[in-house]
């Protein structure tokens, strides 16, 4: 009867070392950790941003064969469609392994999803599939450092101005590139002090424009878009030598010049 009572007593012991081991492996992080080897069928599809009516939304999508899909889509500023940026580029195999596998050692396929706090809330979204190793995940917010990190250096690569809110304009104009719209010079250096339309005149002609005519014929419409600070004038240009319609211009080009600086 002692026996038998004693054998019962062990049943609550051993069922809660079992309960306790088992929420000690939960709380325990995964660590997913392997040698990177891509293929073509690997990829990583990468969202961030989002949450307010308007707010930017950027993805990158990484194929196994070293293919680079930048989209950034902008903020709303008054036009719908939202205007939409797209780059692309092409990482060699040994520029491609190493990255993936930095993000990989920076436990990328350790994250896990979360449930989100609010529909305003900016949201992160992953899948990946490398080497049979799968993720799908999304949670408020972005990974740290050691992941989002090296997505926004990657990004810079492709699109230099990415990031680029309202600067200051020193350091805003290097980061526009030719092919700019309207709508990302705005979201990087605010509304033009100044802007004005004219057809480009025929040479010989003088002034801060003077340099397109080695790429526009004379009597091109352009727009002209002006900013300044304390001592410089920046000037961009937008106009079509393909006979787009004037919404549709790009950047074609941009110069500097000092505040007091007379043609």
């Amino acid at each position: 009867m002692f026996q038998y009572r004693h054998s019962l007593s062990i049943y609550p012991l051993l069922l809660g070392l079992v309960l306790l081991a088992s929420g000690c492996r939960s709380s325990i992080p995964r660590q997913i950790r392997f040698e990177v080897q891509p293929d073509e069928s690997d990829f990583i599809d990468y969202t961030f941003g989002g949450g307010e009516l308007g707010a930017d939304i950027t993805y990158i999508a990484i194929q196994g064969d070293g293919q680079v899909t930048y989209h950034y889509l902008l903020p709303y500023v008054g036009t719908w469609p939202q205007q939409q940026i797209t780059r692309e580029r092409r990482l060699d195999q040994a520029d491609l392994q190493t990255f993936w596998q930095s993000l990989v050692d920076a436990g990328l396929f350790d994250l896990e999803s979360q449930e989100t706090q609010g529909a305003d809330v900016p949201r992160t979204s992953i899948r990946a599939s490398i080497d049979n190793h799968e993720l799908d995940v999304s949670f408020d917010g972005t990974p740290d450092e050691r992941i989002h990190g090296q997505i926004i250096r990657l990004i810079k690569t492709l699109h230099p101005a990415a990031g680029c809110f309202l600067s200051e304009l020193a350091d805003g104009f290097p980061l526009i590139e030719q092919g700019a719209s309207r709508a990302e010079l705005i979201l990087c250096l605010g509304d033009p002090a100044e802007m004005q339309s004219y057809p480009l005149p025929t040479e010989p002609f003088s002034g801060p424009a003077e340099g397109l005519v080695n790429l526009l014929e004379p009597g091109t419409p352009i727009e002209e878009w002006i900013y300044h600070d304390d001592n410089t004038r920046y000037y961009f240009w937008f106009a079509s030598n393909t006979g787009e319609a004037e919404e549709q211009w790009r950047l074609i080009e941009k110069a500097t010049y000092p505040k007091d600086a007379v043609f």
